[in-house]
């Protein structure tokens, strides 16, 4: 039975936090829009070696359109059966599990390429100096940006992410997408 397990003041804090993060998300967006505008001139002199290509911003893309879907037809099958129902249950559910399906394969197909083409060697952190490397980009996020202090991370084709963003990476790539396809 759809939304069998609900339960209210857990669904009314996940609604919170998706509200929060839609919210953070805008801000975040705005600000590095700002910011891009204000910076384009720098960034084309000091971006000679781009981190990703068109092809890597289109594969985030689908991926972003797919993860969104998914959000939007499970809440759809959660709260089926309850008043403002945007999609009928039968429909959401035939449209998440096809997406979901296209989701676990594009990620297999990801690893495997990755794996072949040494894209994968981008999302391991190092060892040596690992947690120094985090402190120090953590401080530039919290108060760097807002005095002014220069990014400690430069981003090249050959040294995509940051220490925090590889630790991040990692987590999500082979621990929570693996748990999240197996489990459905």
């Amino acid at each position: 039975l759809p939304g069998l397990s609900r339960i209210e003041k857990l669904d009314n804090l996940v609604i919170k936090f998706l509200k929060a993060l839609v919210v953070l998300l805008a801000i975040h967006g705005g600000l590095r829009l700002v910011w891009r505008s204000k910076h384009r001139r720098m960034l084309s002199k000091t971006m000679t070696d781009p981190p990703s290509n068109s092809s890597t911003r289109i594969w985030h893309l689908f991926n972003a359109v797919l993860c969104l879907i998914l959000l939007l037809t499970g809440m759809a099958i959660h709260f089926s059966g309850t008043t403002g129902s945007l999609i009928e249950f039968s429909l959401a559910v035939r449209i998440h599990e096809k997406c979901g399906v296209l989701l676990a394969a594009i990620y297999v197909f990801y690893i495997i390429l990755s794996l072949i083409n040494g894209n994968a060697f981008h999302y391991l952190p190092r060892i040596n100096g690992f947690l120094a490397a985090v402190k120090s980009q953590l401080f530039y996020y919290a108060v760097g940006i807002i005095v002014g202090k220069p990014d400690p991370f430069h981003p090249t084709s050959k040294h995509r992410f940051n220490e925090g963003q590889k630790g991040v990476y990692s987590v999500l790539m082979v621990v929570l997408f693996p748990i999240s396809i197996l489990s459905g």
